[in-house]
């Protein structure tokens, strides 16, 4: 995860550079050191869904950036980011289909365009288009199987979860999305992280940061339109991009359901990818407007030339992915004691993974009993490995809601029920430990987590 995110993040800084130019790639690669290092290093290295899309959205960015100024090849690429960030988790499905509804607009727009003066046109291939159709229809293949075949299908499950009659976070939580990740210090140039809570009460920080916010926008809003006056579709895509991720950003906040808030913790911190991209897009525009010979730039050009020439220009763009790359990777690889915080749970879980299967019998159901603090580290770990290994993992109340309907009981006898302890828990009635797992670096430095089995002991049966 961290070469393929280094890879997205590199491949950002290639095409703004090709884009616009090496000043450009150099404050983008600046901000992205910024924003990996306010959102914590471990996310690029995490396989964890939420944290997943956050540098491929960073790469779809450039790249229906670029689709939109005009370099209609990179479709296919933009079609499979969309649909992997999309399929990540669902906090990225307003931004990934927003990029590509920017893209496909200017796309149309340039079309029209170009009918009206064929003579300014440029060659405009079709089989990036025919490209994208096919890689969209891998990409999405699989659920759509799934959604004909199963019973009910993955796509019905996400729909009704998405229960219109639930108590949603509202304006309130869509103004502090964009006050916090856009406003001065914006989320991506300072310490605070965007975790979700203060977003969804609505706090949107002092009143100056939320003027701060809106004075940035209102000033993408009038340079983008001076752009468009001016025909500079570099700049005024750039512009409509930034929008439409702050505004879905804004949407994602606004819409998250009061009794899951808690996911709110994990699934906003792509906000500061959206309060970078505004900052990146105000300073672009900016620059442009200044510069009097920039108009109708690329209006009609399919194949942008690379800003500079020769091997002098490659060599600061070089510089600038290796700054990204250092700081993504590196930074993770070097210490493993760096963003511990966030990485503690992954070895112990695999352990513990592995004595639980050992300690039960193929088969049997077994639940899992809330574990405290050791609860959303360990039990998905847990769960995943004994139904992997032929056993029935049961889950109560809202964590069964969670997990599924194949994890919720039904009734019958158990054969038992694990749970996790730190060193210092009475034992169950009943029950024996089964094994432990170091924890350095766990929070409260507890030294081992022990895994307990005991026998079901209720009238009607906890499975």
């Amino acid at each position: 995860m961290a070469v393929a995110n280094a890879a997205c993040l590199a491949g950002t800084v290639l095409l703004v550079h090709r884009r616009a130019g090496r000043w450009a790639a150099t404050a983008t690669a600046l901000g992205l050191a910024l924003a990996v290092r306010s959102m914590r290093p471990a996310i690029f290295a995490a396989i964890w869904n939420p944290w997943a899309g956050v540098a491929p959205l960073v790469l779809l960015v450039a790249v229906a950036w670029s689709i939109a100024a005009g370099d209609r090849r990179l479709w296919p690429l933009g079609v499979a980011l969309a649909s992997y960030c999309a399929q990540a988790h669902l906090t990225y499905v307003f931004p990934a289909v927003g990029l590509l509804a920017v893209a496909a607009a200017f796309e149309v727009g340039s079309a029209v365009a170009a009918r009206r003066s064929p003579a300014d046109a440029g060659p405009r291939p079709r089989w990036p288009l025919v490209a994208a159709v096919v890689v969209g229809a891998v990409c999405w293949a699989p659920p759509l199987i799934d959604q004909l075949t199963g019973d009910p299908g993955n796509l019905t499950v996400v729909a009704d979860a998405n229960d219109a009659d639930r108590e949603r976070a509202g304006a309130d939580a869509a103004g502090a999305a964009v006050s916090r990740s856009t406003g001065v210090v914006p989320a991506f140039a300072g310490d605070e992280r965007l975790d979700g809570f203060g977003v969804v009460d609505g706090d949107a920080g002092p009143g100056w940061r939320a003027g701060t916010a809106a004075a940035v926008l209102v000033g993408v809003v009038a340079l983008g339109a001076l752009a468009a006056r001016r025909r500079d579709r570099t700049t005024a895509s750039a512009v409509a991009i930034a929008l439409v991720l702050v505004a879905t950003a804004a949407l994602v906040a606004a819409t998250m359901p009061l009794e899951r808030q808690i996911a709110s913790v994990y699934s906003f911190r792509w906000f500061t990818v959206a309060g970078l991209v505004a900052w990146l897009a105000l300073g672009l525009a900016a620059t442009r407007a200044l510069r009097p010979g920039v108009a109708a730039d690329d209006a009609s050009h399919t194949r942008p030339a690379l800003a500079g020439s020769g091997r002098r220009s490659w060599g600061h763009v070089a510089g600038g992915i290796a700054a990204v790359a250092l700081v993504a990777v590196a930074v993770v690889a070097a210490d493993g004691r760096i963003g511990a915080k966030d990485t503690w749970p992954f070895a112990p879980a695999d352990r513990l993974g592995d004595e639980v299967v050992a300690a039960t019998e193929p088969g049997a159901r077994y639940v899992l009993d809330p574990s405290g603090q050791f609860d959303i580290a360990f039990s998905p770990a847990l769960a995943w490995r004994l139904r992997e290994a032929g056993r029935h993992p049961v889950l109560h109340g809202n964590r069964g809601d969670a997990f599924g309907e194949r994890y919720k009981p039904t009734g019958e006898r158990c054969a038992g029920r694990i749970v996790l302890q730190d060193r210092l828990a009475d034992l169950p009635a009943g029950g024996r430990r089964i094994g432990r797992a170091p924890l350095r670096d766990a929070p409260g430095n507890e030294p081992f987590v022990w895994l307990v089995l005991s026998p079901d002991r209720s009238r009607a049966g906890l499975c």
